[in-house]
């Protein structure tokens, strides 16, 4: 996929939490506890979390249509087809007028199904991870979004667009959701839930900008992710090392093993013509040696190429760690520094 491809990938993404948001501050979708929503005060302006109900879901409305028109404004999407009802304006008026973000996501998913299969995944990334941490009334709710069902659903997802985001970051983030789901098991279900809900929003939102390449995976990292990789990867450096030594020592036999049978063919076809037998002894052995080179250099390639996936694996999963909320992070003692 080309650079396109891989910015509607990450708008995908985005869209997909979008709609999900959109759909949660439907008023038919709010809690019926809910508080009523306050005017806020007009001696300063309010930060976003002030905001009332209708203002946060004007802002979740535009956002939809401001996404699927950048997405749309790539050319990647067959577009000549397109029914009204598809058109960005439409979305939008559909979000305000009907409050049906149900109608708004089939009609997303069945043009990303129908055109680009990594669009399809990326959206349900998006809308998945967000939805994950909203509504858990009970840790049993909590526990249900990281059932083993749903974390191989989403790395299948995120396996298949993870060149599509930025880089480590599927990866990153998959490994993340495993701790998740590890840390929840031992919890009892009478625990509060409200901890593990914050934690697991702030979660969320991290998540949700790693992927949509809103914040740089690398500008989190620390020092410390790139020791641990490098511990980790010395570690199996010198079992791939003796691999490679015993593969080596292998082909080596096999080659003068083919060396000793040529000169010995030769030996017994001509016996008396010494200077031929001396002149094919020097070519069969050069011939060896540059096999035998050819041979090295190939096994040197291929141990460079395991390093580089030992390299990335590695990061990807220390990344991951690091990434992952603190109150995850003390309950699996993952020893990362913060």
């Amino acid at each position: 996929m080309d650079s396109h491809g891989t910015q509607n990938c990450q708008l995908a993404v985005s869209l997909g939490a979008a709609v999900a948001r959109a759909h949660e501050l439907l008023p038919q979708n709010r809690p019926k506890n809910a508080a009523s929503e306050a005017p806020h005060s007009t001696e300063r302006l309010p930060a976003m979390s002030q905001l009332g109900i209708r203002d946060k879901r004007a802002i979740a409305v535009s956002r939809v249509g401001f996404l699927f028109n950048e997405i749309l404004a790539s050319g990647q999407l067959k577009l000549s087809n397109l029914p009204q009802e598809l058109k960005a304006e439409s979305l939008q008026s559909e979000l305000v007028t009907k409050d049906d973000a149900t109608a708004v996501h089939t009609r997303l998913f069945e043009l990303f199904g129908s055109q680009n299969q990594d669009l399809l995944a990326a959206y349900q990334i998006g809308g998945s991870l967000y939805r994950a941490s909203r509504d858990c009334g009970s840790i049993r709710e909590v526990r249900d979004s990281f059932r083993k069902d749903r974390l191989y659903v989403i790395g299948t997802w995120l396996e298949q667009v993870s060149i599509e985001v930025p880089e480590y970051c599927a990866k990153a983030v998959d490994v993340s959701l495993h701790n998740w789901a590890r840390a929840l098991e031992p919890v009892a279900d009478d625990e509060s839930v409200e901890r593990w809900s914050r934690a697991l929003r702030r979660q969320s939102d991290l998540w949700l900008t790693l992927l949509s390449g809103d914040r740089p995976l690398l500008a989190i990292s620390d020092s410390e992710a790139y020791v641990e990789t490098l511990r980790s990867v010395s570690r199996r450096h010198a079992s791939i090392a003796s691999m490679a030594i015993r593969a080596l020592w292998l082909e080596l036999i096999i080659l003068t093993a083919i060396v000793a049978g040529l000169v010995s063919v030769t030996v017994y076809l001509d016996v008396s013509r010494v200077v031929n037998w001396a002149t094919i002894v020097a070519a069969t052995s050069g011939y060896g040696v540059a096999l035998w080179q050819l041979v090295r250099r190939f096994s040197r390639d291929a141990v460079v190429k395991i390093e580089q996936r030992l390299w990335r694996d590695h990061f990807a999963e220390h990344a991951g760690n690091m990434i992952t909320d603190k109150l995850v992070a003390d309950r699996l003692d993952l020893s990362v520094d913060r």
